[in-house]
């Protein structure tokens, strides 16, 4: 970088706060030189140039070329430069806007964006080479010692993913911890490449053996089936990486992959939260929420513990419920029915089918007899108050019995004066039923015993315990290509937040990193007004997850349908072609550090 002479092209004839105009030298015709080891090729539209200041160097972008005649008459300059004669061969002006610069340190020359200190006019203007681009684009050291193994051993710390068509041969690369560390957007069109270019950086991230990455997990939440074809054969050509993959329902995939970990995918319905079954059934906010929030209790209610106090509240509940019940329309033969249903499903010690004998209640040729002993038998039980306790996330009930608890639930609302709340929560009902008899939902209804942290840890390849967090699984693919966006969405959402709240409770704190992959992300992150809040866990990722140790790598070819809130928190864009015009808007917004003039050659 010290020989400026050697190496100069043109000189610095006008200046202002954004942008200068450098004069070719009269020699140069043909946009090269020769270097010192080689040609070197220069003025490319969107390549860069040096402009020495002091100690350091500005770096500027080309943005236009022009014949300085030309050039002159149009930017009202008498002269465009001091060398430029009457009667001499025209000269080339290139426009340049300055984008930041390379500051020399104690360790060497490093980057930063903006520029405050300007250069002279006339000063030299000096071709980039591969090295300085290295420092530019952060990726100068693409091998650093690995800090566990002897001192031969090295491990990546940079990915060349292409060949820059601006740059002459040069290898574009990317920061592991950067582009890793930080939330990432991979945007384009159908067919532009998105899955090919993520493919490709997990394939490289894993070529190097014995030091490959081996922390790493990426778990890649694959909506078309891709991944599979593309990562399966990454732990035979290197055995250190291991490589699991879910399915829904028994696998169909081949077992062409030898060193693939394959599974059934399932997810008990009881790791669910409210605002994820609100999801899942489209429960409605102003009245089939509340109903859906009761019958969750309900279920973990009278699945949980037996006590004193929650015997009373049970009692209270099944004697409000049966009063609505009884004093309300129907035949008694159903009414009976109804109510040994109600008592199996939810009896206690005091109130159940035992009771209907005890009190000889019955069905006597169409007519309920001793209906009023019951209502006096169960009044006793009724609390002045009482309020559905709040149980714990998490806590294990059958599918069945939720839909049980809706029915109970909506006869609770019925006991305190709601009459139309059995109206008003059909559809509710009915969604219930349809996903209890759909065979694309039976991962949800397979019974188990596993715990939140045990499942998580089975999922991840994890080993959790006081001690800390271990893994043994790097990559993670979850086909979800054969369900419908209703299921990707309450899936995607359930696992990120589990995920999430799993890195939370570890200390310290980012010891395994996680990086998950949302391939057509517009499906199930989208815009803020048309997601309910289940779908905000990305948002909340977006926003904390780095404190945690966990990424997003958002894949989608519709940026503008996905949250704005994610995407603003994106530190690094792999942009391919985008030809609809609001898509391009947007990422014209979301990309302050990328010029005008390269966005605008993206449609085509």
């Amino acid at each position: 970088m010290s020989n400026h002479s050697a190496r100069s092209i043109g000189k610095l004839v006008s200046l202002d706060t954004f942008s200068c105009v450098i004069e070719l030298h009269n020699d140069i015709k043909s946009f090269c030189v020769s270097g010192f080891d080689d040609i070197q090729y220069f003025g490319q539209i969107n390549s860069f140039v040096l402009i020495p200041q002091k100690n350091n160097f500005i770096v500027g972008e080309v943005v236009g070329l022009q014949e300085s005649t030309d050039w002159a008459t149009k930017a009202n300059l008498k002269t465009a430069s001091p060398t430029l004669k009457r009667g001499s061969a025209p000269n080339t002006l290139m426009r340049v806007v300055l984008i930041g610069s390379l500051v020399r340190t104690s360790s060497g020359y490093t980057y930063k964006a903006g520029v405050s200190v300007y250069p002279p006019l006339f000063s030299d203007i000096l071709y980039i080479t591969p090295t300085e681009l290295d420092i530019i684009f952060g990726v100068h050291d693409c091998e650093v010692i690995s800090s566990s193994a002897g001192s031969n051993a090295t491990s990546l710390s940079a990915l060349s993913i292409g060949r820059s068509t601006v740059f002459h041969d040069y290898e574009v690369k990317v920061n592991i911890d950067s582009f890793f560390g930080s939330h990432s957007a991979v945007l384009g069109n159908t067919g532009s490449g998105k899955s090919c270019t993520v493919s490709s950086i997990l394939q490289r991230l894993y070529e190097k053996q014995n030091h490959s990455a081996l922390g790493s997990t990426f778990i890649i939440f694959d909506v078309n089936g891709e991944y599979v074809s593309a990562l399966g054969k990454i732990s035979e050509s290197n055995p250190d990486i291991s490589v699991k993959y879910y399915s829904f329902g028994p696998t169909e995939y081949s077992s062409g992959y030898v060193g693939v970990e394959k599974k059934e995918f399932l997810l008990p319905h009881w790791f669910l939260t409210m605002e994820e079954w609100r999801l899942l059934l489209q429960a409605s906010d102003k009245t089939q929420v509340p109903v859906l929030r009761n019958a969750l209790r309900l279920a973990k209610l009278f699945n949980g513990e037996q006590g004193n106090e929650i015997e009373v509240i049970k009692n209270s509940i099944l004697a409000r419920c049966i009063h609505t019940f009884l004093l309300g329309e129907g035949s008694a033969a159903s009414k009976i029915g109804r109510l040994k249903v109600i008592f199996t499903a939810f009896g206690t010690q005091s109130i159940n089918n035992q009771l209907l004998d005890d009190l000889g209640v019955k069905d006597h040729y169409g007519t309920l007899v001793n209906q009023d002993g019951l209502l006096d038998g169960t009044r006793q039980y009724i609390l002045e108050a009482e309020e559905i306790p709040h149980v714990e996330d998490g806590s294990e009930f059958s599918f069945e019995r939720l839909g049980q608890a809706l029915h109970l639930a909506i006869l609770y609302e019925e006991s305190h004066g709601n009459h139309q709340i059995r109206n008003y929560c059909a559809p509710l009902l009915t969604r219930f039923d349809s996903l209890r008899v759909r065979q694309e939902f039976g991962f949800l209804k397979k019974e188990g015993s596993k715990a939140q942290e045990e499942y998580l840890a089975d999922f991840l390849g994890m080993s959790v315990s006081k001690s800390g967090i271990s893994k043994t699984k790097q990559v993670i693919i979850l086909d979800m290509n054969s369900l419908e966006d209703e299921l990707v969405e309450v899936v995607s959402s359930v696992m990120a937040r589990m995920i999430f709240q799993l890195l939370q409770k570890g200390d310290p704190r980012n010891v395994v990193p996680i990086n998950l992959l949302l391939e057509e992300a517009h499906r199930y992150v989208p815009i803020e007004n048309l997601h309910f809040p289940a779908n905000r866990i990305f948002e909340r990722i977006a926003k904390e997850g780095r404190k945690y140790g966990l990424f997003l790598l958002v894949s989608s070819q519709r940026p503008s349908e996905l949250s704005r809130t994610v995407l603003s928190q994106c530190s690094n864009f792999i942009v391919h072609r985008i030809v609809n015009p609001e898509d391009l808007s947007y990422i014209r917004h979301m990309t302050p550090h990328v010029s005008d003039q390269i966005l605008s050659r993206l449609p085509y």
